[in-house]
């Protein structure tokens, strides 16, 4: 698996650029491969295909140079603590803030708003397998796992794909809301401290039991 810009060349690089900003902008169903090709300024057809073999292998291809981009910021930040922590909040930290790190300004939208869309189309898509993990967040999502213990596996997945949403949600459109209330909040570190309190708050409440079917 490629996960690394050097791994591609020009060509390919505008390809995996083009289609992040498409589908942060637009969404999966905007990404058609004729918009990839004229946003990337490619003007061989098949150039998807020489270079990814599919639309969806490209898709995959920048998540997959995104994700370790931020997880190499994750493991500085876990190089720096004297441990890994066992509480939900400061495991959570180490989950997103790194976004933070890896991002700024527009480029922190695109991927917030990539990874956003990629979510909601599908958050058990298996771009999302555990078996794809970088190194750093493989050990956070098992030790957030380890504290959500008694929660079945597809309600923490969804949990966690709801507190990650947020968390997007918040950090994509704070600029925006500061802008257009006029108000400091979104640009503070407060606010930066209620979006993973929110995504705490899910993954402390108690599991989720579906109700057994009543007898008619």
């Amino acid at each position: 698996m490629k996960g690394k810009w050097e791994d591609y060349g020009p060509g390919a690089r505008k390809l995996l650029l083009a289609v992040e900003e498409i589908i942060a902008e637009r969404g999966i169903e905007g990404a058609s491969i004729r918009e990839i090709l004229r946003v990337a300024k490619q003007g061989n057809n098949s150039a998807i295909y020489r270079h990814f073999g599919s639309k969806e292998l490209l898709i995959r291809a920048i998540y997959d140079i995104r994700q370790a981009e931020v997880d190499d910021c994750r493991m500085l930040r876990m190089q720096g603590l004297p441990r890994l922590p066992d509480d939900i909040r400061g495991l959570l930290e180490l989950f997103l803030l790194p976004v933070l790190d890896a991002f700024a300004g527009r480029q922190r939208w695109i991927y917030s708003q990539f990874i956003l869309h990629l979510i909601l189309n599908d958050p058990f898509d298996e771009a999302f397998d555990r078996a794809r993990e970088g190194p750093a967040v493989a050990l956070v999502h098992q030790a957030l796992r380890g504290c959500c213990a008694a929660m079945s596996d597809q309600v923490f997945t969804m949990r966690l794909s709801v507190a990650v949403t947020n968390f997007l949600m918040g950090v994509s459109y704070g600029d925006r809301v500061a802008n257009l209330t006029g108000g400091a909040y979104p640009r503070s570190d407060q606010y930066l401290e209620d979006l993973i309190t929110a995504g705490c708050a899910l993954l402390m409440l108690p599991p989720f039991v579906e109700a057994a079917d009543t007898p008619g």
